[in-house]
């Protein structure tokens, strides 16, 4: 080949190679601009979707959609409604009866796959029960100045909880037949003689046993919880949850299900402290409400059924507080090994839904969002972004072989 023919292909080359190594930060900028519109258009709301959020009674009861979600959370073992005869109280997983004027509920019993399961034969409070509320997955009774709730949830929990200034009160539970009570420890004993884990939690407050007998003195602030740790997920971390409720480090969870385009919250409290609402939910995203009128930091749990938020897998899940990123844990002790320190999050996946407890560590108002990770995303992109590379590279290497040429060309003409 001629000298002015080879002049004339590497400038050729040249040419397209300059054109090929501009076209990288439009190639680029594209893959960017699929990306958000690929989020965009998961961010969008479902069609025909309705929100119906409360806490305990105020469920939403005869809104569009309400039947459909509780049968939904019934089958993903979530919750379900408390149904009334009388003083007669059935669920899926819990069932009692319960006398107002004499402050008394027996024959508590868990269902697990159907049966029942006795635990307290009897609970006498020692005071009326008052203004009660027996719709929706709680069941909640006021005992002079103390609160009585029941949840029907397949951890049966049940919690007696006392103001800072109420008196003391002598609680009288019996155990049903053949069950027992085991030592106490960090203010916690095991029910024995059950076919599933459970445990009764009673702080500090004193207790005396005779037999099956058990009488508690609960004081200003004490708290009473007992909750069974059924196998729905099957991990040692849903069990170091479960106790990280009964010793009181979770202030409240809110549950999330969603069916046939409808949507339901349903609020457990267990220390009364943090107020939990749904804001919004999309495809692959959850916005929750919380406040608290006491600014100490408190740890909550989010808990979302599978069909609420549609992701593959718990890695894909990420926890924002008010639009800022937080550090994720591997487990919920590691959760609570950096409380006081900074907001902190993990994620579990338990089955038919996910559960995120998350550390926040002051309060007045927050918004908490539930996520997908852009990984997703970043996946559809980055074959566009590997190919840009690619020509990016060739682009390189023919420059250079231009310059190589030039350069040799210039050292044998000297």
């Amino acid at each position: 080949m001629q000298k002015n023919q080879k002049t004339t292909v590497l400038t050729v080359f040249l040419v397209l190679s300059i054109a090929l190594l501009a076209t990288v930060p439009a190639m680029a900028l594209a893959a960017g601009s699929e990306t958000g519109n690929k989020t965009q258009e998961s961010d969008g709301k479902e069609s025909g979707e309705e929100a119906v959020s409360g806490e305990g009674p105020e469920m939403g009861q005869g809104s569009p959609g309400y039947e459909e979600c509780m049968k939904r959370a019934e089958g993903a073992s979530m919750f379900g409604t408390f149904s009334a005869s009388d003083a007669a109280m059935s669920g899926k997983f819990v069932s009692f009866e319960y006398n107002a004027s004499l402050g008394t509920i027996s024959g508590y019993s868990l269902k697990v796959d159907g049966v029942d399961i006795p635990v307290f034969e009897a609970l006498d409070l020692g005071i009326a029960l008052d203004d009660i509320d027996a719709t929706g997955a709680v069941f909640s009774a006021d005992i002079g100045n103390y609160k009585i709730r029941i949840h029907n949830n397949p951890q049966g929990t049940l919690q007696i909880s006392s103001p800072s200034s109420g008196t003391e009160v002598n609680i009288s539970l019996m155990l049903a037949p053949g069950l027992g009570i085991g030592a106490r420890s960090n203010g916690t004993s095991e029910i024995t003689g059950l076919s599933i884990p459970a445990y009764l939690n009673i702080g500090s407050a004193g207790m005396s046993v005779s037999g099956s007998a058990l009488t508690v003195s609960l004081g200003s602030g004490g708290h009473l919880m007992f909750m069974a740790i059924p196998s729905q997920g099957g991990s040692g971390q849903s069990q170091e949850y479960a106790k990280a409720v009964m010793n009181g480090s979770v202030d409240s969870e809110l549950q999330v299900v969603s069916s046939s385009g409808s949507q339901l919250g349903q609020t457990f409290q267990y220390q009364g402290e943090v107020q939990m609402t749904v804001k919004t939910r999309e495809s692959n995203k959850l916005k929750v409400g919380i406040s608290s009128e006491e600014h100490a930091g408190k740890c909550v749990a989010v808990v979302i059924d599978k069909d609420a938020l549609k992701v593959q897998s718990r890695d894909q899940i990420c926890v924002k507080m008010d639009g800022n990123g937080m550090d994720k844990a591997d487990s919920v002790q590691g959760v609570m090994d950096g409380k006081s320190q900074k907001a902190a999050y993990c994620i579990e996946d338990c089955g038919s839904y996910y559960r995120a407890m998350v550390y926040v560590p002051g309060f007045s108002e927050h918004e908490l969002s539930i996520e997908e990770t852009s990984s997703a995303n970043e996946g559809v992109s980055s074959t566009v972004i590997g190919i840009a590379i690619l020509l990016a590279a060739l682009s390189i290497i023919a420059v250079g072989s231009v310059l190589y040429y030039l350069f040799s060309n210039k050292n044998r003409k000297n």
